[in-house]
């Protein structure tokens, strides 16, 4: 989820600018079930060494029509995290220009950070079973978030796991603590899908009131993922399944 952390660098700019238990037989707790999502995603670190992604990141404000887009090729590699190259624009100016260029910077920054200061984790979250539901087309565990702590990395929501790979599927809420004076606490929305069998994001979007500026929302579209191949056949940390179209 270290997309979560990009955000403030994002709204900061328009401010500088004026103008209940599981039924799974194995699962005790909420915090069993995120302990095994973490676990399914450090199997994942381990085996996924390097990908790409196209993005589209959108800007939209009353004060920026239209909307502005930038499309992005990010690549992914273990050793020195994310890297991200620019390969079109339209109607981005200045100040859409700037809000995407600080949230890449802030995600590249991010990406070599170990532990995670966003993770979902029963040391950053007071965590509760909420039931099982479907999202994105999938069997899910509903997992209440409340952290521990108010920082500006964790969420005040929800999470949503596969409760077939235990993998994050949707993750949902505000941020812990007001970013500034000027924004609050933005709420933060993070979709994931099924990539052959790697889980990876889908898309995201946050929403905010920004003062002088009013709502402003960045979105983010994830498509044409390039994994290495061959993608092996067994996984140690899940059910394999066929591909799923987020």
């Amino acid at each position: 989820m270290r997309l979560a952390c990009t955000i403030s660098a994002f709204f900061c700019v328009l401010v500088a600018c004026p103008g209940a238990m599981s039924s799974h037989p194995d699962l005790q707790s909420a915090s069993e079930v995120v302990l095994r999502m973490n676990r399914a995603l450090r199997e994942q670190e381990r085996e996924l060494c390097r990908y790409s992604v196209h993005r589209r990141y959108i800007l939209r404000n009353r004060h920026l029509e239209p909307e502005a887009t930038s499309s992005v090729m990010m690549n992914y590699d273990a050793a020195s995290g994310k890297h991200f190259t620019i390969t079109g624009s339209q109607h981005s100016g200045g100040i859409s220009q700037r809000v995407f260029k600080n949230a890449m910077e802030a995600e590249e920054s991010a990406s070599t950070e170990r532990p995670s200061p966003s993770e979902i984790n029963s040391q950053h979250y007071s965590l509760s079973f909420d039931g099982i539901e479907t999202r994105n087309g999938r069997r899910c565990y509903r997992i209440g978030l409340k952290p521990r702590e108010r920082t500006k990395y964790l969420l005040d929501g929800v999470a949503w796991i596969d409760a077939a790979d235990f993998a994050l599927v949707r993750v949902e809420g505000a941020f812990a603590r007001p970013l500034s004076f000027w924004i609050g606490r933005p709420l933060f929305q993070q979709d994931y899908g099924r990539y052959g069998r790697f889980w990876l994001p889908s898309h995201s979007r946050s929403l905010a009131y920004v003062k002088l500026f009013g709502e402003s929302e960045l979105e983010i579209e994830y498509f044409d993922y390039q994994l290495p191949t061959p993608v092996p056949s067994k996984s140690h940390y899940g059910s394999v399944l066929p591909p799923v179209t987020p």
